[in-house]
């Protein structure tokens, strides 16, 4: 029975990955990193909150600010905007391999996440939001958070977006 059941979540595996349409022959960098970021920092949260961490990244590309980079890799690597990548965050080491720590099916679903919205397939469920926080620090944020208001919640993650005028 465990052998069937195996089986069958590989063959979903395999039939959910051919019906994400691939670049020629490989994977699209910007998928990796945004993917990459979205398990570092969502892995164990809601599909919504995995969205919207891509939500934040690809909102930060379409801010074209220079502080918070001009691509995808920029962005997600800026020192001390994605915690996962910092030095010496435990994530870092397992967003370069998370099939390491991981089941493929975590992976998959983050990776799916980051697809679809940067291939504009999902609405933004972040309300525009820039910034988001964990719910760890909602009683006691970062500074920053002051100068912001809150767009959306999902799950543990609190998104923020710049003040209307």
């Amino acid at each position: 029975m465990r052998k069937y059941l195996v089986a069958l979540a590989i063959l979903g595996v395999f039939i959910m990955l051919a019906a994400i349409p691939l670049p020629a022959g490989k994977n699209d960098p910007d998928i990796i990193y945004a993917a990459q970021t979205v398990y570092g920092e969502a892995r164990g949260e809601s599909w919504n909150a995995k969205l919207g961490v891509t939500h934040v990244i690809l909102n930060r590309k379409k801010a074209k600010r220079r502080y918070f980079g001009r691509s995808i890799k920029t962005i997600v690597q800026k020192p001390q905007q994605f915690s996962c990548w910092n030095h010496r965050d435990p994530n870092r080491s397992k967003i370069r391999d998370p099939l390491k720590y991981d089941s493929v099916d975590t992976w998959l679903e983050c990776y799916v996440a980051a697809h679809l919205v940067l291939r504009g397939e999902v609405k933004d469920n972040t309300g525009k939001a820039l910034y988001y926080i964990d719910e760890t620090i909602i009683d006691n944020p970062p500074a920053w958070v002051a100068k912001l208001e809150l767009s959306a919640q999902h799950g543990k993650l609190y998104f923020f977006r710049e003040k209307s005028v």
